[in-house]
């Protein structure tokens, strides 16, 4: 009787031992899984994010265009606040009290801040747009968090790189319930601090963008004289970057940026032409406008139909004298003037950063204007020369190369009435 019962106990210590050996094993294979490790930590723990803040796009005087404003949002704890006081600071109370009730800790957007207390944390969220935000096409926009268009999307790594988190993490028991009276761990971002500094000025930008709220379809542009820094870049008709939706079905397309669009030149491009016509000792130049001239059997019109008489380059320039520059386009050599034109920056692409950069525009070749018409259009901005705003405004830097003259006497190019020309010498004084 006695050996059955140290036999049972034997049969029975072994088998403990066995049950023992079996789950202690478990228990090791499980520790070893990385996943099964990491689900055990979080049980202990919840984390609420509040929100996440991105880098700022900055304009010269480093005033934000982004993140200009902000939104304060809390997280709370069912179990530690109350729903009046919830409802009290909420700007959505339908949404507070649903989500209260289910007992979870949540976070919430509030009409204002409240006071902090080991249940309620309150952070304050960078808004990314403002409904008046400058420049809109040079801040470009987002798609799923990601940068579209614009140093949205030129410098998305920047702005959206590095820890953007703000949140509450609390401890929890082993049914997932806040533990109140331990620490929480708070994390603030502090990203809003870095980002992008452009060279726009945010004062001068709104300037023009009241200016051109009239304009349909039309850029303005404004840059540094001295070194060429965009100052402002503005687009008409402007978008919403919260509502690209209606942008895109816009007929107007409000999403092109039409300041790096390329459009016929126009009379600006008579700085050029008595550029050249300066460099080339033409300065003291003068024209008897009569309304209109022939070229090569083509006749050209100024716009004042019964001419501006005689002019000086001064005189042509602040009437803008068509004819006087058609004129003077004959006497200058195509090559020189082509290659002022590119010097200057026609035909040229202007990159400003990655996804924007204004379109080179059309330079005529030098064979095209070899063709007297076609440099007679070339000297007043017309034919096919195209450029975009910013080249036009981009225009600088026009320094005065006088070529030797053969004598110090200026060409009189009088125009008659019946289109015949006639070339003669004059003492006229150059203007210097």
């Amino acid at each position: 009787m006695r050996r059955r019962s140290e036999r049972g106990i034997l049969i029975l210590t072994a088998a403990f031992f066995l049950m023992f050996s079996v789950l202690a094993g478990n228990y090791l294979r499980l520790s070893q899984k990385r996943e099964y490790v990491r689900t055990a930590e979080d049980s202990a723990f919840v984390t609420i994010n509040a929100g996440d803040t991105q880098g700022t796009i900055f304009d010269r005087n480093f005033a934000p265009l982004t993140n200009s404003g902000s939104s304060v949002v809390a997280v709370a704890v069912p179990s530690a606040v109350t729903l009046d006081e919830l409802l009290d600071l909420a700007e959505d109370s339908s949404n507070v009290r649903d989500r209260y009730a289910a007992g979870r800790p949540f976070a919430f957007r509030c009409t204002r801040r409240g006071e902090e207390s080991a249940g309620l944390t309150f952070f304050d969220i960078p808004d990314r747009y403002a409904a008046d935000m400058p420049a809109p096409h040079v801040v470009g926009y987002l798609s799923e968090d990601r940068g579209a268009s614009g140093i949205e999307y030129a410098y998305d790594r920047i702005l959206r790189g590095g820890n953007m988190e703000n949140s509450v993490t609390y401890s929890t028991d082993g049914f997932g319930n806040v533990l109140i009276g331990a620490d929480r761990d708070i994390i603030r971002s502090t990203k809003q601090n870095t980002g992008v500094v452009t060279t726009l000025d945010s004062r001068i930008q709104l300037i023009c963008e009241r200016a051109g709220r009239s304009i349909d379809k039309g850029a303005i542009v404004v840059t540094d004289v001295k070194t060429g820094e965009i100052l402002a870049l503005a687009s008409f008709p402007q978008f919403s970057v919260d509502d690209i939706g209606t942008a895109l079905t816009d007929e107007r397309s409000p999403l092109i940026d039409r300041a790096l669009y390329s459009y016929s030149v126009g009379s600006a491009f008579k700085l050029v032409t008595a550029c050249e016509g300066i460099n080339e000792g033409l300065d003291g130049y003068v024209y008897d406008c009569t309304g209109s001239i022939d070229i090569g059997g083509q006749l050209f019109r100024c716009h004042k139909y019964d001419g501006h008489g005689v002019q000086t380059m001064s005189e042509a320039m602040t009437n803008s004298c068509n004819t006087y520059f058609i004129a003077l386009s004959q006497l200058l050599d195509p090559q020189k003037f082509r290659n002022l034109a590119s010097e200057l920056g026609f035909g040229r692409e202007i990159y400003l950063c990655a996804g924007m950069t204004a379109s080179a525009g059309v330079l005529p070749t030098e064979k095209e204007l070899l063709v007297p018409a076609e440099l007679a259009n070339f000297s007043f901005g017309q034919g096919r020369l195209t450029a975009t705003p910013l080249q036009i405004n981009a225009l600088r830097d026009c320094k005065r190369r006088r070529a030797p003259a053969a004598d110090d006497s200026a060409r009189y190019h009088r125009g008659r009435r019946d289109g015949r020309q006639r070339e003669a010498s004059a003492a006229l004084p150059r203007d210097e």
